[in-house]
């Protein structure tokens, strides 16, 4: 219900755009019995076909340990998501704002490229990247999202720093997470005044 109540005013604006939109969708919500708690996401990317989701599932805060999904309901929610051709699923993975060793994220990379082909995942949602402006930090992530693309064939990566990032880290993902809090604390901000 939530989802369906936050989606349903932005779904309202589509007719009127007449360039392509794309939805990055953090999908945290347990599935519940069945993927039932999913129903209206599942409702809403049927509806809207030309609109492509990137929908970002998180079984575990991560994908758990194990080589392949064993929650019966994860498996019904993501085996669904994955039989729209507007949906690319992705991975959340936590990197810890630099903390996390590196050995841990890509262990998780790996789990998620382990999941059978019902159960496939597009790309990985790297969370908490630190945005901080130093070689090491850019070294970091060029590692981390080229394991993610060996992993997984043309993953499609994300970076969330949640806040501006780094000119440079741009050059390691598709897509760049800047800002997680409402639009207008967006523009009162100035954010759109800062980008280059």
């Amino acid at each position: 219900m939530y989802f369906h109540t936050l989606l349903t005013p932005l779904l309202l604006l589509l007719p009127s755009i007449s360039t392509a939109i794309d939805i990055l969708l953090p999908l945290y919500l347990y599935p519940g019995q069945e993927a039932s708690a999913w129903s209206d996401i599942f409702s809403t990317i049927s509806t809207h076909p030309a609109v492509q989701f990137q929908v970002v599932i998180n079984p575990n805060s991560g994908p758990g340990t194990t080589s392949d999904l064993t929650d019966e309901n994860h498996i019904a929610g993501v085996s669904k998501l994955n039989s729209f051709s507007n949906v690319t699923t992705l991975g959340y993975v936590l990197t810890g704002y630099g903390q996390r060793d590196n050995a841990l994220v890509n262990a998780d990379v790996d789990v998620y490229a382990s999941w059978s082909a019902d159960l496939r995942i597009d790309g990985i949602y790297f969370d908490e990247v630190s945005n901080d402006r130093t070689q090491q930090n850019y070294d970091r992530m060029e590692v981390l999202s080229g394991h993610a693309r060996e992993s997984i064939e043309s993953a499609w990566v994300v970076f969330n720093p949640g806040y501006r990032a780094p000119e440079p880290l741009f050059a390691f993902c598709d897509m760049m997470v800047e800002f997680e809090h409402p639009l207008a604390d967006y523009q009162a901000e100035g954010i759109l005044e800062q980008i280059p």
